[in-house]
């Protein structure tokens, strides 16, 4: 790869996380909703925890833009439930600056604020990625949780639990202990969302994504995505689940276990795949390799958080907890016949075998041994193409699925390769996203949210049948991935830049 090539790339990024990040002079009308069928910046409201004092958000906003002339009891509300039924929607009141993902995504979200933090950190924004880190940590105080983002119509739900992570590698820039021991107990209040019903299955002790439950369509979710569920159940023989537990054929409805369904499907961060069945319809029924990887990770974080406050008893407490998650993971979602770890359907006590890039996050979490790692990495030859990993094997017209492929995958199972010595394997991913990246670049000045990693390009909307069909530009979690490949290929490979 030519230097001048990649050094436009980064010249871009460098300049697109000012582009993103939320400081405007208005806070109020910054970001319409635009995943809304109605958009509108008059009287738009910020709305804020109820633990908070109304008095210092005002004085700090007014401090931050002494010319906003805002009628605050109007336009700034509090939070009276943790519910989406909030009407109208608004942004939720976050106290430091954050960077968003890009597009229609103009909040802060849960799973992407860990990669562009990775992205801040590379690139040394480091107050930036401080900050976001704070605010993750704020929502967990103030709402039990990470949410999905800071809407009103996201307080329902979390995403995939990076908490630890993002705390660890923050930790890890500014050295400050103070900050890491008022930040741990926050970390651990996260951890126990987690594991209190209904996301704990109490007879596995292991997790789900079960969101307080929906009853009706979500409203940041277009209709036209119903229509296209509906018309598809109609249509097709489903194998994966009965279809009359989401569908009335008779009425052409879908039923409120549907909707359900649909929250905790988003709530995972992979909207949409036929990773649980069509439309991960059956999600709720299952325990995930990805998201209990996710929470092993977690308490062997916080082991090591811990020791380094000198707090033995704590880090010992979530070393032992790591250890019993470690066990109970390779006894319910690991088939030793197949050589892989598989989402279980703890209902039936089946594993679903459906090849997915999840099935490397035991490697990013260190839980697998050696063996059990060989065997993942076996699997590259069935998920590896010419631009990167693919989300799966199977081609279902969901953008979570194959031909695609997306930057948060693309670092965890390189992160997860080199972590078990794998380094030939994770550089040669690395080199190949980067190149795609780059390549594509090239054409389109511009990064984007998901990539055909297939035929090595952004041109994905005619390949997506269902859900979101827009290849949203920006952005966050791809720029982020980008800079960290740059920096590790730069140190383990610096001739795979060149001059000409």
């Amino acid at each position: 790869m030519r230097k001048k090539e990649i050094y436009s790339v980064l010249e871009h990024i460098d300049s697109t996380w000012d582009q993103l990040t939320f400081n405007s002079n208005d806070i109020f009308n910054q970001h319409i909703d635009t995943k809304l069928s109605v958009t509108t910046t008059k009287d738009s409201i910020l709305y804020y925890s109820s633990l908070e004092n109304k008095e210092s958000i005002i004085q700090s906003i007014r401090e931050s833009y002494p010319k906003l002339d805002i009628d605050f009891d109007k336009r700034l509300l509090p939070i009276t439930s943790i519910s989406s039924k909030i009407a109208p929607s608004g942004l939720i009141y976050l106290p430091n600056d954050y960077i968003i993902p890009g597009g229609m995504f103009n909040e802060m979200y849960g799973w992407d604020s860990f990669f562009i933090i990775v992205g801040l950190l590379e690139s040394d924004a480091i107050d930036l990625a401080l900050g976001m880190a704070n605010n993750l940590l704020y929502m967990v105080e103030h709402f039990g949780k990470i949410l999905n983002a800071n809407r009103t119509y996201y307080l329902n739900r979390s995403q995939p639990p990076l908490l630890a992570n993002v705390i660890s590698v923050v930790y890890k820039k500014i050295m400050d202990k103070d900050w890491l021991a008022s930040a741990l107990p926050l970390v651990e209040k996260y951890y126990e969302y987690w594991q209190t019903e209904p996301q704990l299955i109490p007879d596995l002790k292991l997790s789900r994504y079960a969101p307080d439950l929906h009853h009706e369509p979500l409203v940041e979710v277009p209709d036209s995505y119903y229509d296209e569920v509906k018309a598809y159940f109609r249509d097709n023989t489903v194998f994966a689940f009965d279809v009359s537990r989401f569908y009335d054929r008779k009425t052409h409805r879908l039923k409120p276990e549907f909707y359900s369904a649909d929250a905790a499907m988003r709530e995972s961060g992979f909207d949409v795949t036929n990773k649980f069945g069509p439309f991960s319809a059956d999600i709720l029924q299952y325990a995930p390799i990805g998201l209990n990887s996710l929470l092993f990770k977690e308490c062997a974080l916080m082991s090591e958080l811990y020791h380094d406050i000198e707090d033995l008893d704590k880090s010992n407490y979530w070393a032992e907890q790591a250890r019993e998650k470690r066990g109970l993971i390779r006894h319910y979602l690991y088939s030793p016949a197949l050589n892989q770890f598989f989402d279980l359907n703890f209902e039936t006590m089946r594993i679903r075998p459906y090849t997915y890039a999840t099935t490397f996050y035991p490697l990013w979490a260190g839980l697998a041994s050696p063996q059990e790692g060989q065997s993942i990495v076996k699997l590259l030859s069935i998920l590896e193409s010419q631009g990167g990993v693919l989300c799966s094997t199977f081609f279902t017209g969901m953008q979570w699925d194959a031909p695609f492929g997306w930057a948060p995958h693309q670092y965890m199972i390189v992160q997860g390769l080199l972590q078990y010595g794998y380094k030939a394997d994770a550089l040669r991913i690395a080199k190949k996203f980067l190149s795609m990246v780059v390549s594509d670049f090239s054409h389109t000045q511009c990064l984007f949210e998901k990539y055909d990693v297939l035929e090595c390009n952004s041109e994905v909307n005619n390949k997506i049948l269902y859900g979101y069909k827009e290849n949203v530009r920006g952005f966050g979690w791809t720029n982020a991935v980008v800079v960290s490949f740059y920096k590790l290929i730069l140190e383990e490979d610096p001739h795979f830049f060149s001059d000409h």
